[in-house]
C-alpha cells in the first residue's frame, strides 16, 4: 500500500513561498495591488495551489452603451496559480488563469 505523504507546510508558509517565488519571476515587470485570490491544498499530489491576482497597467471601460451614468476606467486584473511542493515549497509550476 503506498504511503501518502502529510504536507509539512502551513497554509501561511505556502502563501509567503508563493508570493517569493512570484516575486522572482516577475522582478523586470511592473506589477501592483499584488493580493492573495486563492488558496488550495491538493492531497492527491500532495501540493499547494496558491492563486494571486495584481494589476498590470491596463484599463477597461465601464459602464454599458446604454448606461447614463459616466463611463470610467478600471484597472484589468490578471491572475496566476503558483503550484508548490507540500513538503518543502519547491517551485513546481505557474499557470496563467
Amino acid at each position: 500500500m503506498a504511503q501518502v505523504k502529510e504536507k509539512k507546510l502551513s497554509p501561511k508558509q505556502a502563501v509567503d513561498e508563493a508570493f517569493r517565488h512570484f516575486k522572482e519571476l516577475y522582478e523586470c515587470d511592473i506589477l501592483s495591488h499584488l493580493l492573495l485570490e486563492g488558496l488550495r491544498y491538493d492531497e492527491t499530489r500532495n501540493l499547494w495551489e496558491v492563486t494571486i491576482g495584481f494589476d498590470i497597467g491596463r484599463e477597461k471601460i465601464v459602464g454599458g452603451p446604454l448606461s447614463f451614468a459616466e463611463k470610467k476606467l478600471e484597472p484589468i486584473r490578471e491572475f496566476r496559480v503558483i503550484r508548490l511542493n507540500a513538503e518543502d515549497g519547491a517551485f513546481i509550476g505557474l499557470d496563467h488563469v
